[in-house]
């Protein structure tokens, strides 16, 4: 971003001095001012995915230290079920499927 205010300001020299005309001066201020304002959105854009990272991080350590607390374990209480499962799903078939509270890093 400062490069970009540097060749803006480098830009307003060269038309002071007169090297370049007025109108090659205001094409390329509009120009660099289209750059900063996507190099704005891009930053918005990867603040918000960070925010998002962070919180599944957030939630990933809730989680795992609340396994480290719960475990060593050979069978499910209804405390480790209410942690760790987010639902049970019967397919036609009869079949159970469980949906985990956290993603399997396998």
């Amino acid at each position: 971003m400062l490069m970009l205010q540097n060749k803006k300001f480098d830009n307003y020299k060269a038309y002071k001095a007169g090297i370049i005309t007025l109108e090659v001066f205001k094409k390329e201020k509009r120009d660099y001012e289209k750059r900063e304002e996507i190099i704005d959105n891009k930053i918005e854009a990867l603040t918000q995915k960070m925010e998002v990272l962070q919180s599944n991080v957030e939630d990933s350590e809730v989680t795992a230290k609340e396994f480290n607390r719960l475990s060593p374990f050979e069978k499910l209480n209804r405390e480790m079920v209410d942690v760790f499962i987010d639902r049970i799903e019967i397919d036609h078939r009869g079949r159970l499927g469980v949906v985990w509270n956290f993603e399997d890093i396998f």
